[in-house]
């Protein structure tokens, strides 16, 4: 039967000779990392924004009374529907 735990040696992540990380190393790091996630979300956030635009826009275009590309897309097709 196997245990329901299992203990591990205090020094399994650093076996003997392995030095420890540095912690100020790790900190910096950690700032360059949080750094790049804000600028990443920054840019992801402007690109959904310019698309919004850009779909806001299309749609503005559009000449009065003629469907959208979804409805319109619907009638090719046919309901499905078979009628008598």
């Amino acid at each position: 039967m196997r245990p329901s735990s299992v203990s591990l040696p205090e020094n399994f992540l650093f076996p003997e000779g392995a030095s420890k990380p540095d912690l100020d190393a790790l900190k910096t790091a950690k700032a360059r990392q949080d750094e790049s996630h804000q600028k990443l979300d920054t840019w992801i956030a402007a690109a959904i924004a310019e698309l919004s635009d850009e779909k806001r826009f299309a749609r503005q275009q559009q000449p009065v009374g003629r469907a959208s590309p979804r409805k319109a897309r619907a009638r090719s097709q046919g309901s499905g529907v078979t009628r008598r």
